[in-house]
């Protein structure tokens, strides 16, 4: 998702910028501000459809509600853009402005935390939850005693640390089982399946690491 925002970003301003080379010497501030609202007005709108049109050909999983509220919000911001053009003081720009802006943050924010994680699988979404949770618990370990540490680490501790040690950051790249299973999780599981070798190499791991805490 992020590849494509920053390739739709990149394309209104490759268009703004072809723009400006074919207004050089031979139009007028006025009228190449009213050809640059127009540019980027039908230039957001075609994007917003090819996504649309893309997403509904070849990948209709990547379409929910979230999305399409997303593309009410780029289409809201596109006419919003036209609102501040057509401004005619100073009070209107800076209001109308910071309406825009306004409107450009929410749109990111609801991108990212609202049809970004609608998207994801449920393995990415436990990741993104153990993720946030382990981060949260992480802050406390200090003022921890080892066997705290422990029991968070087997409730929250679903991949590997960085450099094997409680100061290092998560490696989601390397989890300890595909679903993103934790040592509890695991243990607690009752679908007919042998999870002894991984529970002990998961114990291995967080006892590893709790003594490498022990020897600083």
């Amino acid at each position: 998702m992020l590849k494509t925002m920053l390739k739709n970003a990149l394309t209104v301003v490759g268009l703004v910028i072809l723009l400006g080379a074919y207004a050089i010497g031979f139009m007028s501030l006025y009228d190449f501000m009213t050809a640059l609202t127009v540019v980027v007005f039908l230039g957001v709108l075609t994007l917003a459809l090819e996504d649309v049109l893309r997403k509904s050909l070849a990948s209709r999983e990547l379409i929910t509600w979230q999305y399409a509220v997303l593309i009410l919000f780029v289409v809201a911001c596109d006419f919003l853009w036209v609102f501040l053009a057509a401004c005619e003081t100073w009070l209107q720009l800076f209001g109308r402005l910071v309406l825009l802006l306004a409107a450009g943050a929410g749109t990111t924010v609801w991108a990212f935390f609202a049809y970004g994680v609608s998207i994801m699988s449920d393995a990415e979404r436990k990741a993104l939850k153990y993720t946030k949770l382990f981060r949260k618990l992480a802050k406390k370990f200090p003022q921890m005693t080892d066997d705290e540490v422990e029991d968070v680490l087997e409730q929250t501790l679903f991949c590997h640390l960085q450099d094997d040690c409680l100061e290092g950051s998560l490696c989601v790249s390397e989890p300890f089982t595909a679903d993103y299973a934790t040592y509890q999780e695991l243990a607690n599981r009752d679908d007919g399946s042998d999870y002894t070798g991984t529970i002990n190499a998961i114990g291995d791991y967080i006892t590893a690491v709790i003594a490498k805490r022990e020897s600083k």
